[in-house]
């Protein structure tokens, strides 16, 4: 919680299974606006960072709470840590005020570190790994003058066992990520950059050049969501974005609440779960399932030979946008692989909600086979 209390609840049912108070075990020290990262979960531990001396990271075993293990003394910043795998070995890495912090998960041994200094405000925004590069930013106006602002991009080597974080690129007062975190994807980060007036932008992380920018979404957040970006702005506007470091391309736009929305849009079975200041929203986003298509087939009363009528299971009319995909396929032996049937190429008639089509050819032999197949 905000004021240092971990708790461990029943998902079904909301009863406490155990809890822990930072401040009062372990001596963890609020800062300023209180603590606003999130718990980590890795295999069968949670791993937070207390803010206590000596003992600022803490791993607790997630059945029971007992402590896994604890130490250091990198002060808690709002950012929440990641677990990511580098050179073969899974690491936590911390943005704490000291700067990177990278722990085994297991035991908490430090694995490397790349020191920045601490803006005495905020670092809110948690670190991105892609592969074995890892950006991290920081924003805040206080921070501008003394150069506390702006992003950089590690790399991180492992040679046998021992590990080592150098400078790929660093702004200065730049590429500044207020709190939510951007995401990368194929190479490039998307976000919400800037201090005061903030824009959405895209970034090669390689490099750190920008590739393009978008104003209008303020303190907003992003997603990756099958492939593409889910946008949340700050006055309650939903964008999805295609990922396209080329050019700005918006897909689609939807409000679905009102209020400030400084937070980051969820998503669970199919549905988005948005809030603001003032209210909630849950949209169901998932595609619909189609009926189960039905083959059945008869000889035509007009003698003009064998009929196969395709329909909806369900006997609901079979939509049109649908025949295009639909393929029949004819063969006189089972025992052939399903490669080897012959696709039926005769014309059909969408009529009454049923494909019906003449496969005049199965007179030819005592016995044909038909499936039905639709293309995604």
């Amino acid at each position: 919680t905000s004021y240092l209390n971990l708790f461990c609840l029943d998902a079904a049912t909301g009863q406490q299974i155990w809890s822990k108070d930072l401040k009062a075990e372990y001596a963890g020290v609020l800062i300023y606006w209180q603590n606003a990262a999130s718990p980590l979960i890795v295999g069968d531990l949670v791993i937070v960072n207390g803010n206590g001396p000596n003992q600022c990271l803490l791993a607790f075993h997630k059945l029971d709470g007992s402590l896994a293990w604890k130490g250091q003394s990198d002060g808690m910043t709002h950012s929440t840590p990641v677990a990511t795998t580098i050179g073969g070995v899974p690491q936590v890495i911390f943005f704490a005020q000291s700067g990177l912090v990278s722990a085994a998960p297991e035991t908490g041994a430090i694995l490397w570190r790349f020191p920045l200094n601490y803006n005495f405000t905020s670092v809110a925004a948690s670190p991105v790994v892609a592969g074995d590069l890892v950006y991290c930013s920081r924003a805040y106006a206080g921070s501008l003058s003394s150069a506390l602002a702006g992003a950089v991009v590690v790399s991180v080597t492992n040679v046998s066992g021992s590990f080592s974080a150098e400078k790929i690129w660093y702004k200065t007062n730049q590429l500044m990520n207020h709190w939510c975190t951007p995401v990368q994807y194929n190479g490039h980060l998307y976000g919400m950059y800037g201090q005061g007036a903030l824009e959405f932008k895209c970034i090669e992380m390689a490099t750190g050049l920008q590739n393009w920018s978008m104003p209008g979404f303020g303190y907003g957040s992003v997603l990756v969501v099958n492939g593409k970006i889910l946008a949340l702005s700050d006055d309650g506007e939903l964008v999805l974005v295609d990922p396209n470091p080329a050019a700005y391309t918006e897909i689609a736009r939807y409000r679905p609440l009102t209020g400030k929305c400084w937070n980051v849009a969820a998503i669970s079975n199919g549905r988005i779960y948005v809030r603001s200041t003032t209210e909630a929203a849950a949209l169901d986003v998932a595609p619909k399932m189609l009926p189960r298509l039905r083959l059945d087939g008869a000889w035509a009363s007009d003698s003009s030979g064998f009929r196969l009528v395709i329909g909806n299971e369900d006997g609901s009319p079979l939509d049109s946008n649908r025949v295009p995909n639909i393929d029949i396929f004819t063969a006189t032996n089972l025992t052939l692989g399903l490669g080897n049937w012959n696709k039926i190429t005769n014309s059909y008639t969408l009529t009454n909600g049923v494909l019906r089509l003449n496969a005049p050819e199965s007179g030819l032999t005592p016995q044909r086979y038909f499936r039905v197949e639709e293309r995604p």
